[in-house]
């Protein structure tokens, strides 16, 4: 066997998509950081709203309705079945800021 395709057959046999971020380069999104954190800040309240009025809670209710809410959102976060950290990774790895 020719040593190059050795070396093709010790590299497949590694398993390589440990060293992927999954992210494919036309998924990277150019953005200006701050103005990302506050679309997202506005999307955040926005579900917060939405989620508060399904449970009926009443407008002097929602900030406290907010606070509370973080505790789920707490486990929810402990229960997905990534690491927070590997979605960090993931979620950071979509954007090159301007």
């Amino acid at each position: 066997m020719h040593e190059l395709w050795r070396l093709f057959e010790d590299t497949i046999g590694n398993d390589l998509s440990v060293y992927c971020s999954n992210i494919q380069p036309s998924d990277v999104i150019f953005a200006n950081r701050t103005a990302k954190m506050r679309e997202l800040d506005r999307q955040l309240l926005s579900l917060f709203v939405t989620r508060a009025a399904i449970s009926d809670i009443q407008p002097g209710e929602f900030y406290a309705f907010m606070d509370q809410h973080t505790d789920a959102l707490r486990r929810y976060s402990e229960e997905h079945p990534k690491t927070l950290e590997e979605r960090l990774q993931k979620a950071g790895g979509k954007y090159r800021w301007t």
